[in-house]
């Protein structure tokens, strides 16, 4: 995941100042993007992420990117549209929609892409997981899928690696997005059952002062 040295993963809270729309805006910081992208072009051959973020990206009016190795998991109730469904199933190698409100398939007689339908009211990550692995065999998930799918899988203690990328800019906005969202802990908790602990595995600089920094799950050593 791209984010600021402060945390954020985008420029305001409406998400219309997107990272990848703006940065290339900034003369230092445009420096170094497109190593950004090379770093995630090399990630696992599926990616989990919101629709929200991809309406956001602009998926709904037209093609962002096209990657044909690309298996991406969609978790979505109410942003994507037809068109933007399928503009993402003519873009990548596969396209695997989980869902509880489908109200953009309706009168569609033919699905181009597979769905996975839930009924609670906060679908499980784990569950997710699960079904992936199961039915489509998938073991490894990148997931860039905002903040509040980020808190959800760290709930659920789904995160084996981090794998994050600093940009060299500070945005700040208390309302501003940040890598990982959700409720904060209340006072009384006890943080050692609910905060995830990971080792330092790897730190790289590269692009005119970005950083890469990942890390492992403490479970894993």
């Amino acid at each position: 995941m791209l984010q600021s040295i402060d945390g954020k993963i985008s420029f305001n809270g409406s998400g219309k100042l997107d990272f990848d729309d703006k940065i290339p805006m900034l003369s230092w910081s445009a420096k170094g993007i497109n190593r950004y992208y090379e770093a995630e072009i090399g990630m696992d051959e599926t990616t989990l992420i919101s629709g929200k973020t991809l309406k956001v990206l602009g998926w709904n009016e037209k093609v962002v990117r096209e990657n044909k190795e690309l298996t991406i998991v969609i978790i979505d109730n109410n942003h994507l549209t037809k068109e933007g469904l399928l503009r993402l199933h003519n873009s990548n190698k596969r396209v695997i929609l989980v869902t509880k409100r489908p109200w953009y398939l309706e009168n569609m007689d033919e699905l181009p892409y597979d769905v996975i339908y839930y009924c609670e009211d906060k679908c499980s990550m784990v569950n997710i997981l699960d079904v992936l692995y199961k039915k489509y065999n998938i073991k490894y998930v990148t997931v860039q899928g905002g903040g509040e799918i980020n808190a959800s899988l760290f709930k659920e203690r789904c995160v084996d690696y981090i794998d994050i990328i600093i940009a060299p800019f500070i945005v700040g906005g208390k309302n501003t997005p940040g890598c990982v969202g959700g409720e904060s802990l209340p006072d009384d908790i006890d943080i050692r059952e609910v905060v995830n602990e990971y080792s330092l595995i790897g730190v790289d600089s590269f692009g005119d002062s970005y950083v890469r920094v990942r890390y492992a799950s403490r479970d894993l050593i």
